[in-house]
């Protein structure tokens, strides 16, 4: 069967056009999926996931002589933490935790006691860049292991 030759007419200038299209619709597809693996690929990344947790929310876990415990991207941030902790089932000495940051940090670190001591904090600025915390106490939890969580907003 012989083609018309008006169809001829037709497809013989519009094919190359045709195959361009096809051929460019293809390869478009074909990065798309390789964009799409390589996302995939990198947010399943245990390591990346890591490296990217501890600079969105960096923080540490310190016990009540200032040792840390957990760091998980704050250690970098701070020079040193003071604790001022005497263990006084009294209640009438507070908790002083001084946080020496190494830059000027514009709003207060987030300070929480793990080991459930009953407080009410009092945060303020200690100098130019230090935080300082007075935790008055209301009640002591495991009086031996006291654990506190400092995360860094920034």
């Amino acid at each position: 069967m012989k083609m018309p030759d008006i169809v001829k007419d037709i497809l013989k200038p519009t094919l190359p056009s045709i195959i361009t299209i096809l051929v460019i619709l293809g390869g478009l597809f074909a990065f798309n999926d390789f964009l799409n693996n390589r996302i995939d690929n990198r947010i399943n990344d245990a390591e990346y996931i890591s490296k990217l947790s501890k600079s969105l929310r960096p923080y540490l876990i310190f016990n009540q002589n200032g040792s840390i415990v957990y760091d998980h991207g704050a250690e970098s941030l701070l020079d040193s933490i003071s604790v001022d902790f005497i263990l006084n089932f009294n209640m009438d000495k507070p908790i002083k935790i001084i946080i020496y940051p190494k830059k000027f940090l514009k709003v207060k670190p987030l300070l929480e006691c793990l080991t459930g001591i009953g407080y009410q904090e009092k945060a303020s600025r200690h100098g130019f860049k230090s935080w300082e915390y007075v935790l008055d106490v209301n009640s002591y939890g495991e009086a031996e292991n006291n654990l506190f969580m400092i995360e860094i907003l920034d």
